[in-house]
């Protein structure tokens, strides 16, 4: 039974997943709820916790231009971006606000304005694997596609497409991977859209042959994406999902 509205969840029996995927209630239904504090397995660790301390003024994380999408320049921005910050922002890519206006709409029209989004999304995302794919030397790409995420981001007057990258196991540890967090603010709005880009649960995770040519030894071993998405779901918040497929003995070597 779920706690009733205004009172403090202080006990580990109630079963936050069950209400929220289960029965349908979703994030919103948990937060209509006015629930006071959570199971500790939701409590993100003192050490991970945003320090306004800890926040570089001068620092931005990496802008990249569709508009001059054909120069070599932006290939190497791309990479540079995936290896430094395992994140990065595309202005000028045609993902007009508009769409994003009947968000809040009770209609069934937003449905629509949706799909589209997904379909131009598309074209992006092949176009982003093809150039981290070459980075990293892989000359041909077939079906192969990366786990990211995408997602729509208003700053002032822009709408900012930000991509993420999930997974580091097939660049074995070349491009970063790194926890997402968003904060709320009060002065202005913020509409998210995601877009998770996944393989077939079938799959297997593990570092490209390319990567591993000149004798680099594997980071990470073979994992299939079912057990791999299993295993995020079940997880507490303490570190990264991928850790999981470490091979020790080859990062205590590294050390």
């Amino acid at each position: 039974m779920a706690p009733t509205n205004g009172s403090i969840l202080a006990t580990e029996s109630w079963d936050i997943a069950d209400f929220v995927i289960n029965t349908g209630h979703g994030v919103k239904g948990l937060a209509e709820m006015g629930l006071k504090s959570l199971q500790k397995q939701f409590h993100q660790p003192l050490q991970e916790r945003l320090s306004e301390k800890k926040i570089l003024g001068q620092v931005s994380i990496p802008f990249i231009n569709k508009l001059k999408w054909e120069s070599p320049e932006v290939a190497k921005s791309i990479c540079d971006a995936a290896e430094s910050w395992g994140f990065f922002q595309i202005v000028n890519h045609a993902e007009e606000k508009r769409k994003y206006s009947k968000e809040n709409s009770p209609t069934n029209n937003v449905r629509d304005e949706m799909l589209e989004y997904r379909k131009s999304s598309e074209v992006l995302i092949k176009r982003l694997m093809h150039v981290l794919v070459k980075g990293l030397n892989v000359k041909r790409i077939d079906e192969i596609r990366a786990l990211m995420l995408l997602g729509s981001r208003r700053a002032t007057s822009t709408t900012i497409l930000c991509v993420r990258i999930l997974n580091t196991q097939w660049e074995n540890g070349r491009y970063k991977s790194f926890e997402h967090y968003v904060i709320g603010n009060g002065s202005q709005n913020r509409i998210s859209v995601p877009l998770f880009v996944n393989l077939k649960p079938e799959a297997i995770l593990c570092p490209f042959p390319k990567v591993l040519a000149n004798g680099e030894k594997p980071l990470y071993k073979p994992v299939l994406c079912a057990d791999y998405s299993r295993h995020f779901y079940t997880k507490a918040h303490d570190g990264k999902t991928i850790d999981f497929a470490k091979i020790s003995n080859v990062c205590d070597e590294n050390m």
